[in-house]
């Protein structure tokens, strides 16, 4: 039976006696002896002859571990490999006792009792398991999940070392109980914590939250857990397990889509509502001009007429920030020496910041040059300075900053909309009173802001973001409440030929205008605009034919001749503007064409910017603006 045990257990054991230091004896088990690959007449007799058994590169420390037994009659432990005769490496684990038939007595036999287990498959097991474990453990670090396990009753936690990396603490430093765990978490992210918990106690029994922790270095990271209830007793949480993934950057990057996404759906309302305004208002200020010309003796009635043509250009002023939030205004870009053009705007920036504002130019050498619409840069510098301006009532400095930078992919990937590559940077910077958290994350939507009603339109930040992305750049912001901010704007460098601006003319054309006699036709479906664009060029002299669609005005060009095609972009049917540009072009070789729009569109603004040739007059414009237009299309020679 007991040879029968051994075998199952695959351990066999072993005696020997030693007389001084002869060894007189030795008896192996059968099962031993299998162990070892040999017939029980073929066992080795003394010590030597065993080491010949053990591997080459485990002798010398069991021999050295079997003398120091023998010297101190400690027991004997250790773990080796042996060689069969069949070349066959196994491992063996051994331990052993001293026995002394007369104790006390020098020259007593020694009675040696071992027992020696075969633990290869053991051993091949343990290490495959400690292969596992790392490759589980280097898989959890690459993907940034850890898996913890919590017992209630014992309130302790089982944390993988991912975890510890997670949550920035060290292990054997930090105390894994909840109250521990707890104290990481986010302040106000606690009420989720507890909230989960109710949902466990409630026997919901597997689950999935995101919460923020504040690590020991301060750093805020956000996290994702999928919990699992394991074992509940008479409805109380016993069991749970689950996982930990850092998913700071992921919810960074699904945040900024959230907010183009907010931002792609506001920029089509407010393109279609400033596309419409710019209509109601060429309307309006046309009018308004005649109007002025009737109430020229009456001075009380031009002070009305007055009051109205501002209250109009401050419309259009607003239809233009809509349309450069939305992306959709007609950049005229040149290529700019950024560096040249920030000394010029001083003297408009000290006038608009005032004598209690220090303002400083921080310039760099060897800046880069940018394609860019320069009257729109402009206009987003001052709105930065009069943002600047409001944060600092008290006084304060404006510095105006501008660098060569490289935007990486991994910036360029949590933003919307960006390329990585080479950008000419402007940064506008105040010492002003900054901006919580919670502001700055809607700074840049339309119509949000934190003055007083009536002192701003939350228009500002938006249109400058709005312009750097038309450009091909981008906007980012910077602020701490108490220490000032900082607004940045990306411009694409220059690459490949330099283009010079197209023509774009609004409200604000100084030059005296003129009329003629020429043969003009008039494409536009809004009736009220159609009207006023005719009545204005026939009152100058020039012969207007109206079309109220494409349709009709390829009926119009297919019985005479005009001098010069005026169309607006869009327009209703199957045929887009170009359409009927070509169509004019095509049947009348030397036919102008001025373009009118309210907002840009693909038919003649591609990448953000007008095509090249193309002369565009923009919605609302004044009726001088439109008649010295006309007269600098019909005057520009063929190309």
């Amino acid at each position: 039976m007991l040879e029968t045990a051994q075998e199952i257990a695959n351990v066999g054991s072993w005696a020997l006696y030693i007389e001084g230091n002869r060894q007189v004896r030795t008896l192996w088990s059968a099962q031993l002896c299998r162990i070892f690959g040999v017939a029980v007449d073929a066992l080795p007799r003394d010590f030597d002859a065993y080491l010949r058994f053990v591997h080459p590169e485990d002798r010398a420390l069991t021999a050295e571990k079997w003398t120091e037994a023998l010297d101190t009659d400690s027991p004997y432990e250790l773990e080796h490999r042996i060689v069969r005769p069949d070349g066959e490496e196994r491992v063996i684990y051994t331990k052993a006792l001293s026995i002394r038939d007369q104790p006390g007595e020098p020259g007593g036999i020694k009675h040696w009792i071992g027992a020696s287990s075969d633990i290869t498959e053991r051993k091949e097991a343990d290490e495959a398991l400690r292969a596992s474990e790392a490759h589980l453990r280097q898989a959890q670090r690459i993907a940034r999940i850890g898996s913890w396990e919590y017992n209630e009753t014992r309130d302790e936690y089982i944390w993988s070392d991912e975890v510890f990396r997670i949550y920035g603490v060290i292990k054997g430093e930090f105390t894994l109980n909840r109250e521990s765990v707890y104290g990481i978490i986010h302040p106000d992210d606690h009420a989720i914590m507890f909230d989960v918990r109710a949902r466990a106690e409630k026997g919901e029994t597997n689950y999935s939250y995101d919460y923020r922790i504040v690590r020991p270095d301060g750093e805020t990271r956000t996290l994702r857990n999928m919990e699992l209830v394991i074992e509940r007793q008479d409805g109380k949480l016993l069991h749970r397990a689950g996982t930990v993934q850092d998913i700071t950057e992921q919810a960074s990057t699904e945040e900024h889509l959230r907010q183009a996404m907010k931002m792609e759906a506001v920029g089509q309302l407010t393109g279609g509502v400033a596309h419409d305004f710019n209509n109601l208002l060429t309307v309006m200020l046309v009018n308004l001009e005649l109007l002025k010309e009737r109430f020229a003796e009456d001075e009380k009635g031009l002070r009305f007429v007055d009051m109205a043509l501002a209250a109009g250009g401050r419309g259009a002023e607003l239809t233009h920030r809509l349309l450069a939030f939305s992306r959709k205004q007609p950049l005229n870009p040149d290529v700019i020496d950024i560096n040249k053009l920030i000394p010029g705007t001083g003297e408009l920036l000290r006038r608009t910041l005032g004598e209690n504002i220090e303002i400083e130019s921080v310039l760099a050498g060897g800046l880069w040059k940018a394609m860019v619409d320069r009257s729109q840069l402009e206009n987003a510098l001052l709105n930065l300075a009069i943002n600047a301006r409001d944060a600092m009532p008290g006084g304060g400095k404006l510095t105006i900053e501008t660098a060569n930078t490289f935007l990486d992919a991994d910036y360029a990937r949590q933003r919307q909309d960006l390329d990585p590559g080479q950008y000419v940077m402007i940064a506008v910077s105040d010492t002003g009173s900054g901006m919580a958290p919670e502001v700055l994350h809607r700074v840049f939507d339309p119509f949000f802001t934190t003055k007083n009603i009536g002192e701003g339109s939350g228009l500002g930040l938006s249109m400058v973001y709005g312009f750097a992305k038309q450009s091909g750049g981008h906007a980012a912001i910077y602020s701490e409440p108490g220490h000032g901010t900082s607004v940045k704007i990306y411009l694409p460098r220059v690459s490949g030929a330099e283009t010079g601006p197209a023509n774009v003319t609004g409200v604000g054309a100084a030059r005296s205008a003129r009329g003629g006699e020429e043969s003009l036709l008039v494409v536009e479906d809004d009736e009220a605009v159609r009207e006023i664009i005719a009545s204005a060029l026939r009152a100058v002299g020039y012969e207007v034919t109206e079309a109220p669609t494409g349709e009709a005005a390829l009926a119009q060009l297919a019985v005479r001749e005009f001098s010069l095609l005026i169309t607006d972009v869009i327009l209703p049917g199957n045929l887009t503007c170009r359409d009927i540009a070509d169509a004019a072009q095509a049947r009348h070789p030397g036919i102008r064409v001025l373009y009118v729009s309210g907002y840009a569109r693909n038919a003649i603004v591609h990448q953000g910017k007008l095509d090249d040739g193309v002369n565009l007059l923009s919605k609302p414009f004044t009726r001088e603006t439109l008649v010295q237009r006309v007269r600098e299309a019909l005057d520009t020679p063929e190309a």
